[in-house]
């Protein structure tokens, strides 16, 4: 006999078909001819436990709330959000009974604190019981949006760094790190000496004509360098 297992595309969710299982498997067990009925009964039996899989029976031999992921209930309660991930920018609904609270978190430590509002306890965040407050549920968690990285690889900043945090331009490189021009040589600070960085904004390219205005006078000097010099002035910005 074929180990091999096989999938078997059915409409009803395993609750009903194990209710209907059992029904079968008791009326035949009742069967009374001896015609297989042992095998029968014993693969009901296998259908029966895999049924049970994804959707467990309790001690008590109810199904209660003991849900899975493809137990294929249409009344599986929402996961219960973790109030341990709140932090401070988010917007959270902290409710109670009928009533509820929607703001913005300004710090999280025990309990909750909403802007304007004041601190909540909050269930399965909040230890202190006897601290007189209402027990609250976080039922609603939006995050606050990611800021925009400052950290850019491969731009030129100010780069705040050392113990006495001292701010450098510097060159933004690889894993946090950046290099500081230090007169004909360089300093690099690795990622644990760098306490933040700053990239300078973009500069617009120069129009045609200032690049024009820039060479010009190496043109007339038939230089090469100048004309070279000129051009990464303007680039950096400085008026020639």
């Amino acid at each position: 006999m074929s180990t091999e297992k096989i999938e078997l595309t059915v409409t009803d969710n395993p609750k009903m078909l194990h209710e209907t299982l059992c029904v079968a498997q008791t009326i035949l067990g009742r069967h009374t001819d001896g015609v297989r009925t042992g095998e029968h009964v014993a693969r009901i039996q296998r259908l029966i436990n895999e049924t049970e899989r994804h959707r467990p029976l309790g001690p008590d031999g109810k199904h209660g709330d003991r849900h899975t992921d493809t137990c294929g209930c249409d009344d599986v309660p929402p996961a219960p959000l973790d109030p341990s991930k709140v932090k401070p920018g988010d917007t959270v609904t902290l409710s109670r009974g009928k009533s509820s609270v929607t703001a913005e978190v300004t710090h999280v430590q025990n309990f909750i604190h909403l802007e304007h509002l004041g601190r909540f306890r909050v269930k399965g965040l909040s230890s202190d019981r006897t601290s007189g407050y209402a027990e609250y549920t976080l039922t609603d968690h939006q995050p606050a949006p990611e800021p925009e990285p400052s950290w850019r690889e491969g731009v030129v900043g100010t780069a705040t760094v050392g113990p006495k945090r001292r701010e450098v331009r510097a060159y933004a490189v690889a894993k946090g790190a950046v290099i500081e021009a230090v007169g004909g040589g360089y300093a690099v600070w690795n990622s644990d000496d760098v306490h933040g960085f700053v990239p300078d904004e973009p500069r617009p390219l120069p129009t045609r004509e200032q690049v024009k205005a820039a060479l010009e006078p190496g043109w007339g000097r038939d230089s090469i360098t100048a004309m070279v010099d000129a051009v990464l002035a303007l680039l950096r910005g400085e008026s020639r």
